[in-house]
């Protein structure tokens, strides 16, 4: 799929085999802007040489890189998306529902909407069935998280505040948990971790103190080893008990109110 400067269009001239029986997809990748485009296989099931190629505006990849999703409608009354990379898996899982309902106009508005992190009202949620709320709810989630997820792992330079590797292993953490009350998704609520170390601080086996130093919670230490669980738990231990490293900007350094709230949270007894 390559750009067509005089359309301002993606295009893709492929002719897919598609199976009947099991999920399929029909994307394209445009290399420049590093973004993906998603077609409704329902409205491409035959392709014959010379006919019209895939198309979406360049715009609605350019969206996507900024919010994650996008949602564009085409002539063919087809709904095509675009998505930037993070949320390729995301997209393959959903592509057919958020193809479909988003062929609704005011479906498509919303999702929009949702995908921009965009405020979308009681009233406007109250009227849509069950199911198109679950979708909108879904979208705003993939968008938050993905946006969080960036800001957090460039702030901290990709390295994880615990063992200061990159290799390209790590997570976004919230340091106060997204469900708990005041979560936001800013980065002095973030940390940057790699999956274990992520898996460890949301299980509360490790905790940051308002000293900004990564600890292990004594409590959970102590069940780990009752159970005979605690297998590599002295090299694991090994990056902890110091300052952990810390974004460049200062305003981005964890929030002390929000470790607080976040170790009440965990049950983390205080010093």
């Amino acid at each position: 799929m390559t750009p067509e400067a005089s359309t301002d269009t993606l295009r893709r001239h492929d002719s897919p085999s598609i199976d009947p029986n099991a999920p399929s997809v029909l994307i394209g990748y445009e290399t420049n802007l590093q973004g993906f485009a998603g077609f409704d296989l329902r409205k491409h099931r035959r392709f014959r040489p010379g006919s019209p190629s895939i198309q979406i505006p360049l715009t609605t990849v350019e969206t996507a890189l900024q919010d994650g999703l996008s949602f564009t409608k085409k002539g063919n009354d087809e709904i095509a998306i675009g998505f930037r990379p993070d949320q390729f898996l995301s997209y393959v899982l959903n592509a057919q529902v958020l193809h479909s309902e988003g062929a609704d106009a005011k479906m498509l508005q919303l999702l929009s909407k949702a995908a921009a992190l965009q405020p979308i009202t009681r009233k406007e949620m109250s009227q849509l069935p069950k199911e198109r709320r679950r979708i909108l709810t879904m979208v705003a989630r993939l968008s938050r998280d993905s946006s969080f997820a960036r800001k957090v792992i460039v702030a901290y330079d990709r390295r994880c505040a615990v063992t200061r590797m990159q290799l390209r292993l790590i997570d976004a953490a919230h340091i106060l948990p997204v469900d708990a009350k005041d979560s936001n998704d800013e980065v002095n609520n973030g940390l940057c971790l790699t999956p274990t170390y992520h898996r460890a601080y949301d299980r509360s086996l490790i905790y940051l103190d308002e000293d900004l130093v990564m600890r292990v919670n004594p409590a959970k230490e102590q069940a780990l080893i009752a159970l005979g669980l605690d297998g590599g738990l002295a090299d694991f231990k090994n990056n902890l008990d110091r300052r952990i490293h810390l974004p460049a900007d200062h305003n981005q350094w964890p929030s002390p109110g929000l470790i607080r709230k976040a170790n009440q949270v965990r049950n983390i007894p205080r010093n």
